[in-house]
């Protein structure tokens, strides 16, 4: 099929389109290779500014409370994103393999520099409440809700305090969107 660009200024409305050619040159063995120059600056582009963990996480606690899921009945939604925002910042922040963790595994990796004086409490009952939404379909009232993103600013905060571990990695935060609405 005859492929025609449309005409434009000095180009002849007659001429066929033709492909910009990919910059390349022909190896000694007579292979098509890249030129060497062809895709510099490529991978800077591409690559994306780290960001702290700690804001990226607060940013989407707050994209969770706009959400109003709890109000509209998507409890589940609701504390899904709670917990995974929570697993996500101790994977990027601290290097701990927290999403592929069940929620009794998640509390007893955590470090003590992680759940300083009744912060273990805390977050146990954040995520036994979390499966219960999740998975035994307990629907707790829009209050109780709230007081799950609560409980997770106050983790955030005391995590953002703690001293960092040397396997953090967080380079994984600028790989993160806004909440995961399915179940983690």
């Amino acid at each position: 099929m005859d492929q025609r660009r449309p005409p434009d200024e000095g180009a002849d409305a007659g001429e066929p389109h033709h492909r910009q050619e990919r910059p390349e040159s022909r190896s000694s063995a007579g292979r098509h290779e890249p030129r060497p120059d062809a895709f510099a600056g490529s991978v800077t582009q591409l690559t994306a500014p780290a960001q702290d963990p700690y804001e990226v996480t607060t940013s989407r606690v707050r994209e969770i409370e706009a959400s109003g899921w709890s109000a509209s009945g998507e409890q589940a939604r609701w504390y899904a994103a709670v917990t995974d925002v929570l697993r996500d910042y101790l994977e990027a922040a601290h290097g701990l393999p927290a999403s592929r963790r069940t929620s009794s595994e998640l509390i007893s990796l955590l470090p003590p520099a992680l759940l300083p004086a009744g912060l273990r409490a805390r977050l146990t009952r954040l995520l036994v409440d979390s499966d219960e939404v999740k998975f035994a379909r307990a629907r707790p009232e829009a209050e109780a809700a709230r007081g799950a993103v609560r409980s997770a600013r106050l983790l955030l905060d005391a995590w953002h305090a703690a001293p960092v571990s040397p396997n953090a990695a967080p380079h994984l935060s600028a790989a993160w969107g806004s909440p995961r609405p399915q179940a983690g």
